[in-house]
């Protein structure tokens, strides 16, 4: 049995992360309403939402307050044709919280990295 690594995103992390949604969101023209399960105030459960079939998505542990982000094979997802755009969203939010969060400054880097995909 080989052993799964989890990252546990700290305060911090957290705050850019919900910065990195809203920007993509809104280059994704979506809107970040609870009610349309957009909003991402946990990751884990966030990929088990979005996946209908709750087999595709396998995410070990999360508890309520804090974020758990897999890394490398703790859980996998089942590409549905209908579904890739969604889970390419999840990745592209998580690759631009990852570049904002090692970035000196943060709202900076979000927009710079987001303005490059402006769709307007």
């Amino acid at each position: 049995m080989t052993e799964k690594k989890y990252f546990l995103l700290n305060r911090n992390y957290e705050e850019v992360l919900s910065q990195a949604i809203d920007q993509c969101l809104k280059l994704f023209n979506k809107k970040s309403q609870v009610n349309e399960n957009i909003v991402i105030a946990n990751v884990g459960r966030y990929l088990i939402d979005l996946v209908e079939n709750g087999d595709s998505v396998k995410v070990p542990a999360v508890t309520d307050n804090i974020f758990v982000h897999s890394m490398g094979s703790a859980f996998t997802i089942q590409f549905v044709k209908e579904k890739v755009a969604l889970i390419s969203l999840v990745k592209f939010i998580l690759i631009v919280a990852d570049k904002a969060f090692a970035a000196e400054n943060e709202d900076h880097e979000i927009e710079k990295i987001v303005g490059h995909y402006d769709l307007d």
